[in-house]
């Protein structure tokens, strides 16, 4: 830089010089409109490289924002019909991790709009607040800073199952941040329309960190630089600003945001340095020189280092856009952005690559339909799905590089950058769709069986029952879910016996105990109880096997015995007693205790 920098100084003096020798008047004639113009096109350039900035900034997080909202795990326990206390975990889990994202609050909400985890505060009456053009409804914030709000839907099998609502601090994008001026009066200001003529702005430098609000989009019946930003426009113009004062202003849009943006800087002091100069060209030729070569060494190297810092600021940009990149690289889930008309894959991270067994120069050569043909020939249903809900979900097979498949959980969402893309994450279910399998198997099984079986929370509460134990205790397996352990018990059993039992179930993980249970209609029926505890998920299961038939079985057996031992005594009593009054004395001690 500093080679660049010697370089311009010394083609700048020749510049001066050769002009000088032409005439002191003709040479300043010539350098005034080249320097204008070079002030001019820097001021562009400068505003350029802050407007990407500012909308790269607004873009990554709401990036960030999009990439967590369609975690499929969060859309997944959000879309299950009963939210137990494992998934209200699992939920706040997620809703914790985002602060190592950047977010400094996040509320989740079900279907219905209920609260299901929240983390950190949000900005309850902001300085200010617009809203931004993105692809999902996003406000643009002023608290000591810029805050970016986003809300997004979380879609689960093309059902809307919940939203989540984010703030992000911008702390790149305050006024307050070190940055390189022309001057003492250059602002960088950014702006929003607020009603047909008037407009509301951030802080900028000369407000000493305060808003503005309902500012008038013309003074003295000529519109301000702003105004021209606001209504789509890019150029530069000399008027003057919402002060009245006499301005350079470069006016752009910000990105397709929504916002205006303007670099301005007071035209006195933009020229002075020129003008100053104006009485020293009447004298002699070597302070003419010297003199634009000051000029020089004022005005375009300090340009040239401004470039060069902005530059920085580029690469520290580019920078944290690569940081974004390793934090979706480390995602569990593969992630692919595609052309949603050719489905050619244009970007995907790590996860996506060695799912496939590709590297990452062959993946992206690749479309969508060389690995997935359910989302190939659902292409154009997905995305007349799309259009309408924004996101859907749906499970498909993928094949590898050797040509073996597996089963995923995909979902697709249509993303507004420069242009429309498609941003699919698909999950590996293949240990999902195992237990699925087994828990079906299980289920066929207890059905088919004859012993009773239900399955109950840590309250007791029966969540899960088969015919066989409708049938024994006469209701329907309707009437059974949902209803109290304590409502079927017919032992009478005190709260301590109940505690001692359940307590002995859990240090064991099982026990066998034998109970009775009252039927439907009142009668009772004696039941042997085999019960395990699951810790993990706090549940009780329980096989019920009917044992009245055995237990009265048991009891004519003992009613039997006595009777053939009485029996016995008997006979032998009548040849041992004397008289009949001895017998019938033994008689009655034989008949009590039977």
């Amino acid at each position: 830089m500093q080679s660049h920098i010697r370089k311009i100084s010394r083609v700048g003096g020749l510049i001066i010089l050769a002009t000088a020798l032409v005439g002191v008047l003709g040479g300043f004639a010539i350098l005034f409109p080249q320097a204008q113009s070079h002030l001019h096109k820097n001021l562009q350039r400068s505003l350029g490289i802050r407007d990407d900035e500012f909308n790269e900034a607004v873009k990554q997080g709401w990036l960030l924002g999009n990439v967590l909202s369609s975690q499929p795990l969060l859309a997944e326990v959000l879309g299950h019909p009963h939210l137990g206390r494992q998934q209200r975990r699992q939920i706040q889990a997620i809703a914790d991790s985002a602060f190592r994202f950047g977010f400094s609050a996040i509320r989740i909400r079900n279907r219905a709009g209920d609260v299901m985890a929240h983390s950190g505060t949000f900005i309850k009456q902001p300085a200010l607040d617009v809203g931004v053009h993105t692809a999902t409804p996003s406000h643009l914030l002023w608290q000591d800073g810029f805050v970016l709000r986003t809300h997004f839907e979380i879609v689960n099998q093309g059902k809307v199952v919940g939203s989540m609502d984010a703030e992000r601090s911008l702390p790149e994008l305050s006024w307050t941040r070190r940055q390189v001026y022309l001057g003492n009066t250059t602002d960088f200001a950014i702006c929003a329309k607020a009603a047909l003529d008037t407009m509301n702005c951030f802080p900028f430098r000369s407000t000493g960190g305060k808003v503005l609000r309902d500012l008038p989009s013309q003074v003295k019946g000529k519109p301000i630089p702003m105004s021209y930003a606001l209504s789509g426009q890019t150029g530069l113009i000399h008027t003057r600003d919402y002060r009245g004062r006499e301005v350079i202003a470069a006016y752009a849009p910000v990105g397709a945001l929504g916002l205006g943006s303007v670099l301005k800087i007071d035209a006195n002091e933009l020229y002075q340095p020129i003008t100053s100069q104006y009485a020293k060209l009447f004298g002699l030729l070597v302070v003419v020189v010297a003199a634009g070569i000051l000029l020089l060494y004022k005005q375009v190297l300090p340009l040239v280092r401004m470039m060069s810092t902005e530059i920085d600021e580029r690469k520290k940009a580019e920078e944290r856009l690569l940081l974004f990149r390793s934090l979706v690289d480390q995602s569990s889930d593969a992630i692919e952005m595609v052309d949603p008309v050719t489905l050619r894959i244009l970007d995907a991270n790590q996860t996506a690559c060695d799912a496939l067994g590709y590297t990452r120069e062959e993946f992206l050569a690749l479309s969508l339909c060389d690995f997935d043909d359910v989302f190939c020939d659902k292409h154009e249903a997905i995305l007349s799905s799309l259009a309408r809900l924004g996101q859907m979900r749906f499970e498909s097979m993928r094949r590898r590089k050797d040509g073996s498949a597996y089963p995923v959980e995909s979902s697709a969402k249509r993303v507004v950058l420069d242009r429309a893309y498609l941003l699919t994450t698909s999950r590996d279910i293949s240990e999902r769709k195992g237990v699925e399998q087994k828990l079906q198997q299980f289920k066929v099984a207890i059905e088919t069986t004859h012993e009773g079986f239900w399955i109950t929370d840590d309250k007791g509460t029966i969540q899960e029952v088969n015919g066989a134990y409708a049938q024994l205790s006469g209701y329907s397996v309707a009437e059974l879910q949902g209803m109290n352990v304590s409502q079927l018990d017919a032992a009478h059993l005190q709260q301590e016996q109940i505690a001692a039992r359940i307590g002995k179930i859990m240090a064991r993980g099982w026990d066998v105990f034998e109970t009775r249970h009252r039927r439907k209609d009142g009668s009772e029926v004696e039941i042997e109880v085999s019960a395990a505890y699951l810790p993990d998920s706090r549940q009780f299961v329980a096989f019920l096997h009917d044992i009245s038939q055995h237990k009265e079985d048991q009891r004519q057996i003992a009613m039997l015995n006595r009777m053939y031992l009485a029996m016995s005594r008997i006979n032998s009593i009548s040849y041992e007693c004397r008289d009949e009054a001895e017998l019938f004395d033994q008689f009655c001690e034989i008949a009590v205790e039977l």
